[in-house]
Parts: C-alpha cells; sequence; structure tokens
C-alpha cells in the first residue's frame, strides 16, 4: 500500500514537471501562431534565439532535476523501510 501511493506521488511529480517544462514552449508556440507582429521583432534578433536556448536550458536542466528528486523517495522507502518487492 505504501508503495503505490509512493509511486503514485512520484508519477503526478513526473506528470507536473513534464507540463512545467513545456509551458514556456507552448505559450511561445500559441504566441507566435496568434499574435506573430508581437512576438517577431524580439526573436528574429540575436538576444531573442539566446533567450529561447537559455529558456530550453534551464527547463531541461530543472526537469532533469525534478526526475532525480522525484525518485529519491522511493529509494529511501525501499532502502530503510520497506523490503524490495519479489520479482517473478
Amino acid at each position: 500500500e505504501v508503495r503505490r501511493r509512493v509511486r503514485a506521488e512520484q508519477a503526478r511529480i513526473l506528470w507536473e514537471a513534464r507540463g512545467t517544462s513545456l509551458a514556456p514552449f507552448a505559450i511561445l508556440l500559441l504566441t507566435r501562431l496568434t499574435l506573430p507582429g508581437l512576438t517577431d521583432p524580439f526573436y528574429a534578433s540575436p538576444m531573442g534565439e539566446f533567450a529561447i536556448v537559455l529558456i530550453a536550458l534551464i527547463s531541461a536542466g530543472s526537469y532533469w532535476l525534478v526526475t532525480r528528486i522525484g525518485g529519491a523517495p522511493l529509494k529511501v522507502l525501499e532502502t530503510i523501510f520497506v523490503a524490495p518487492e519479489e520479482e517473478g
């Protein structure tokens, strides 16, 4: 029961991380499709391209960090409190 609840919580954390990591790009895409005149002057410049790369790096790093941290509770649970499940 405890293992199932921890795994469910970890799955929720991972889905939130995916959504949060993809949100800036979804917003940028929607803005570019609906209001191209608003975004084109900035994102067509070298500074705008740098901003997109920086946002991508931050999003990727954040997602990686959350997946590492999100997996920690189950590892702690298995090593300290509960014996690992038997396979087979």
